[in-house]
């Protein structure tokens, strides 16, 4: 099953982002539209009713259109093609049993799902020889319709996973293939014979390798990830499939790899590809890569070589930047000198710091970076002078003692934000964070007129409920220790961070409830909460009763 990127945000279902949010979902490694459902019955209160009833998106469906009789659906189910059909039998023009016949005909394959009354029941023994998947008696109760529809998605998924298996193991065959090759691990006989296998075309001409690196792939979960790296390989295809003999595949970093033929796309046109690939990606799916490219070899048993030159040009994000496109020729000189770097003006930037002056603190520590960055060091090299830079601020604090000390990050937290920075710039800001932070709690001591720590976070969580608020998040905005952190809140509070947190949450989900028209699940994720059933629960744990009861009691008052 071929899903290309493009024909989606073409057809203009997509906007940004929400390409990932709201179109895609992802089971056993597969990534997948989300199905489409039309509803057909003449009482407009009973399709009305459906809609609201269900949480269609949880399930992983949209409806996608309605009709108030058979002959309406069919011009529907033409132009919008659903997976799943739920319909009434008894309506004017055309019933729901002719509409099933009609779909039969036209060999369509939708999952039909009938509503009928208790007198319909001849009807439905009719219709269940034209393969309706199920039926349901009115009046219509949630569970017994969640029930069904979980079935039927669970029933076409396991279709679509049928369908894609013998192509899935051959892309799982080649893609092995060719990290075997790129690392160097395969022999020409064996990798010849495989090739052949494959129908895989391989020629004694030039070849080249570009890589495809996801910025941040390391904060990213095991879904997001998968959706990315999906994104990505679709897009290449796309952008590729003009040309021939191209080969596209992931390594067992994550990446994508595009290995091209230097006859047919020399080194000018691999750039503006490149840069195409980028571009796409920053416009229409809102996340940056960053792509490395080799050198040309003479062969294909020599790409490993070339591989090798495009992962060693993406270690060139650290000064160039995310979202960079960057040849190996033109880096593989640029570091001659790694024997460690002196930090510039360290004293003056002390200097600046005990005086409480940020601008002229921040000034020296722009000045340094531009230093480090002008020599043009090496990764290692400018992380060690960093910590170096790092220390040196630290050691304003520990003036003021032990406390002073426990309210910043430790070192070994410190090291770990810098050595896992992805370019110069993170660090910069962390830097420059850090030391506002101590200028800050300094002054706060010296004017006595501290502010205490848990008033900023509350203020910080009531403004930023609706978003990714953890207690590491809140510690590293503040550039604190997160168990410090928690200790203190929870003394000057007298609650736990995380009770505060969903406390909040709740609150303001309340508000909503009774304010807006938000369904249940548009409040949760408005509120900050991604998965529907923890809203619920922790809704009745602050409240006492769910958010459905809530409502109900609001209405009734």
């Amino acid at each position: 099953m071929k899903l290309l990127v493009s024909s989606y945000y073409k057809s203009g279902n997509i906007n940004g982002s929400s390409f990932v949010k709201h179109r895609f979902i992802i089971f056993r490694g597969v990534i997948r539209n989300m199905y489409k459902v039309l509803l057909v019955d003449d009482e407009m209160i009973i399709r009305q009713g459906l809609r609201v009833l269900i949480d269609w998106r949880s399930l992983g469906l949209e409806i996608i259109g309605e009709a108030e009789n058979g002959e309406s659906a069919l011009k529907l189910i033409q132009e919008c093609k659903p997976h799943i059909l739920i319909t009434d039998v008894k309506m004017p023009k055309m019933s729901g049993l002719e509409l099933i016949k009609k779909i039969t005909e036209m060999g369509l394959n939708i999952k039909t799902i009938i509503i009928s009354g208790y007198n319909d029941f001849a009807y439905v023994k009719e219709a269940l020889k034209y393969g309706v998947y199920d039926y349901i008696l009115k009046p219509i109760r949630e569970s017994d319709i969640v029930s069904i529809l979980k079935d039927v998605v669970r029933d076409i998924d396991h279709t679509i996973i049928r369908s894609i298996n013998s192509n899935e193991s051959e892309k799982l065959m080649k893609d092995n293939l060719f990290n075997r090759l790129i690392n160097n691990s395969i022999t020409i006989i064996e990798f010849l014979e495989k090739a052949r296998f494959l129908n895989i075309s391989v020629s004694d001409k030039p070849y080249r390798v570009t890589t495809v690196e996801i910025d941040g792939s390391s904060d990213l979960d095991g879904e997001e990830l998968e959706y990315r790296r999906f994104s990505i390989n679709n897009i290449c295809e796309e952008l590729l499939e003009k040309y021939s003999n191209i080969i596209t595949f992931h390594d067992r970093s994550n990446r994508q790899v595009i290995i091209t033929n230097d006859n047919e796309i020399d080194k000018n046109c691999i750039k503006l590809v490149a840069a195409e690939i980028r571009d796409c990606v920053k416009k229409f799916l809102d996340f940056s890569v960053t792509i490395g490219i080799g050198s040309s070899v003479g062969s294909i048993m020599e790409i490993s070589k070339s591989y090798s030159e495009s992962v060693k040009a993406l270690k060139e994000k650290f000064l160039c930047g995310k979202g960079s496109i960057i040849f190996y020729e033109n880096i593989q000189n640029k570091h001659p000198d790694e024997s460690g770097i002196s930090i510039p003006d360290s004293e003056k930037i002390r200097h600046s710091v005990m005086l409480l002056n940020k601008e002229s603190s921040i000034g020296e520590i722009k000045k340094y970076f531009e230093t480090i960055k002008e020599k043009g060091f090496g990764k290692t090299s400018i992380i060690q002078g960093c910590v170096d830079l790092f220390f040196i601020l630290f050691s304003v604090v520990k003036e003021y003692g032990n406390k002073s000390i426990d309210a910043f990050p430790n070192e070994e937290e410190v090291l770990g934000t810098i050595s896992s920075s992805e370019t110069i710039e993170e660090i910069e800001e962390t830097i420059i964070g850090f030391t506002v932070r101590i200028i800050d709690y300094l002054s706060s001591i010296r004017e006595d007129k501290h502010e205490r720590i848990s008033d900023k976070v509350v203020k910080y969580i009531r403004e930023n409920y609706s978003k990714n608020v953890t207690l590491k998040s809140v510690a590293k905005h503040f550039y604190l220790n997160p168990a410090y952190l928690g200790r203190i809140f929870k003394e000057e509070t007298g609650e736990l961070f995380s009770d505060f947190v969903n406390r909040v949450r709740v609150e303001e989900a309340g508000k909503l409830l009774v304010t807006s028209d938000c369904k249940i699940y548009e409040v949760a994720h408005k509120c900050g909460y991604k998965d529907i059933d923890y809203f619920r629960s922790t809704f009745k744990k602050v409240t006492g009763i769910t958010p459905a009861e809530f409502i109900k009691r609001r209405k009734q008052a």
